[in-house]
């Protein structure tokens, strides 16, 4: 019994350690898991899903050939646009005492025009129209243009009356509106009624020469 005593106490010191070795292994393997577990599961949640930026869509760029016609902001003076093969030309009027003869470019969607004496157009095609802002002698404003069928759209005319020649200008709307300055010399003047369906106009007695303004000119 002296002997048997205590081995029989360390074989039971030996089985609880083993007991206890094993529950901490498993609580450790357990734990592992766990973790892994949340790890994953954090970072499936974190993980920002992958995202496209949809590219903007481009604006429509000007046609090979085409005319605008229309009025500024305030109905103080009309305007008449014409663009061929990214050309462009314009003619600004107020019927008064204001008018500009502009050329530029068509690029892209974008019109950027200039003239005498500081006069200038830039514009955007937006859904068929033209929008933007020009200015002629010392004033601006801001426009818009829509598609033009003939007869509307810019028109110049010229004829020498008495010696002396006489540079004529007139933008047509789609309604009929028509707004013209005679030029002589650089005083203006009241143009002629013009008749852009037979393209015709008579100055003091005298015909005038009239053509269409386009954008290859």
């Amino acid at each position: 019994m002296t002997k048997r005593g205590p081995l029989l106490t360390i074989l039971a010191v030996v089985v609880l350690g083993l007991g206890l070795f094993t529950v901490n292994m498993t609580g450790e393997k357990t734990r592992e898991q766990d973790t892994a577990g949340t790890v994953t599961a954090v970072t499936g949640a974190a993980a920002p899903a992958a995202t496209t930026a949809a590219a903007a869509a481009p604006a429509a760029g000007f046609p090979a050939e085409a005319a605008y016609a229309g009025r500024t902001a305030g109905n103080e003076a009309t305007i008449a646009i014409a663009v061929k093969d990214g050309k462009a030309v314009a003619y600004l009027c107020d019927g008064k005492q204001a008018e500009a003869w502009l050329e530029g470019t068509a690029t892209g969607a974008a019109l950027s025009l200039t003239g005498p004496d500081g006069a200038s157009l830039q514009g955007t095609l937006d859904n068929g129209a033209v929008f933007g802002r020009a200015s002629a002698k010392g004033k601006e404003w801001a426009f818009s243009a829509a598609t033009a069928k003939a007869p509307a759209g810019a028109y110049r005319g010229q004829v020498s009356v008495a010696g002396v020649t006489k540079r004529i200008g007139w933008t047509v709307l789609q309604d009929g509106t028509k707004t013209g300055l005679t030029n002589t010399g650089g005083q203006l003047s009241a143009a002629p009624d013009l008749d852009p369906v037979t393209r015709t106009a008579t100055l003091d007695g005298v015909p005038v020469q009239v053509t269409p303004l386009t954008g290859a000119q």
